[in-house]
């Protein structure tokens, strides 16, 4: 294990906490707006009812997103230093799209 596969772990675990913390803060509706995590589009922005609506619905892909950070963290931590510079594109691709559609499905919600 080298100091980068410690770094790479890190700071995908601790990614995979924050979003499946927001995630379940969402789906509990006690996400407030604020300026750092959220779903920030205009139909979610509006409004507080708005706000707490979209992200009950994006919850469920909120949580879904901390699984492949959480995995890639864990791969991390037993790989081959050769093998951490493909981790961070398939993980952060799943993350994203998953992400993309909770930010679709918030949208969906609030219109």
């Amino acid at each position: 294990m080298t100091a980068y596969s410690i770094i790479m772990a890190v700071t995908l675990l601790l990614a995979g906490a924050i979003m499946l913390w927001s995630g379940i803060k969402a789906r509990q509706g006690a996400l407030r707006r604020n300026m750092w995590i959220g779903i920030r589009t205009p139909a979610l922005l509006a409004s507080d009812e708005g706000w707490i609506e979209g992200h009950k619905a994006a919850a469920p892909y909120l949580i879904a997103s901390s699984i492949p950070l959480f995995a890639g963290g864990v791969f991390c931590l037993f790989a081959q230093e050769s093998l951490l510079a493909w981790v961070g594109l398939p993980v952060v691709t799943v993350m994203l799209l998953l992400v993309l559609i909770g930010s679709q499905k918030a949208n969906s919600a609030v219109k």
